[in-house]
């Protein structure tokens, strides 16, 4: 997954979910898995707070539920 570029916070959400099944399941896992830069939080590139303009446009096409 990290040859995939996917997000530290997510393989490790993953390798949870996947040793919770292990314990659950009697099987004992034997090897550390070690994720690189597990410590350090990721930002998306590109991602920033939409404008009121934007935030309205996006309200504009949601369905009612949505929008309360």
């Amino acid at each position: 997954m990290e040859l995939q570029n996917y997000a530290p916070n997510y393989i490790d959400g993953i390798l949870k979910s996947i040793k919770s099944w292990l314990v659950f399941n009697y099987i004992e896992l034997k090897r550390k898995v070690k994720i690189a830069n597990a410590g350090i939080p990721v930002q998306i590139q590109d991602e920033q707070v939409p404008t009121k303009s934007q935030l309205q446009s996006i309200l504009n096409v949601a369905n009612p539920r949505t929008r309360t």
